[in-house]
């Protein structure tokens, strides 16, 4: 059922420079994907170089990646800015498996909050909306954000209509 009855609310322009940003330690994943590659081409092309080596350098890529994809994540929130919303209206929805992740369910929702004086509206999330893993918890947070006066979001001060659900376990 992938039809979204809520469109997403683009922040910027999809393929613009602001639209994907690194944050503080990010700058790690780069230089763990180089490494990666290095070590995998090296051990394919067979280069006369003791394999060990080769093989602790794609160990030590991918190692590299996820700290430096768990520290983007922490440097992300903690360059935004924590203010309070309204939910005005939220859809829950069964998207299928692409390439990228398995079949799960999601919550889209509309919020509307203040930031620096002027009012905005935004689809929190990369994508517009979050993924939960069954439908039972996709519904409990949907109520959640209905009936809640006031939900913590953070947002993006160099593009206020950014935004992230400040927890998703508030069910």
């Amino acid at each position: 059922m992938d039809e979204w009855r809520i469109k997403r609310i683009p922040y910027d322009q999809f393929g613009h420079w602001k639209y994907q940003r690194i944050y503080g330690w990010g700058w790690l994943s780069p230089i763990g994907l180089f490494a990666l590659i290095i070590g995998t081409v090296g051990l394919v092309a067979n280069i006369k170089i003791d394999d060990g080596w080769l093989v602790g350098m794609v160990s030590i890529g991918f190692i590299i990646i996820w700290v430096g994809l768990f520290l983007n994540g922490f440097s992300e929130r903690k360059s935004m800015s924590l203010v309070d919303a309204k939910c005005i209206d939220v859809q829950v929805n069964h998207i299928g498996a692409t390439m990228k992740r398995s079949a799960d369910w999601s919550v889209r929702a509309l919020v509307e909050y203040e930031y620096k004086g002027k009012i905005y509206q935004s689809t929190p999330m990369p994508d517009g909306y979050a993924i939960f893993l069954s439908q039972d918890t996709a519904t409990k947070f949907s109520g959640y954000l209905l009936n809640s006066k006031s939900i913590k979001l953070y947002v993006d001060p160099k593009l206020p209509k950014r935004s992230l659900f400040y927890d998703l376990n508030a069910v």
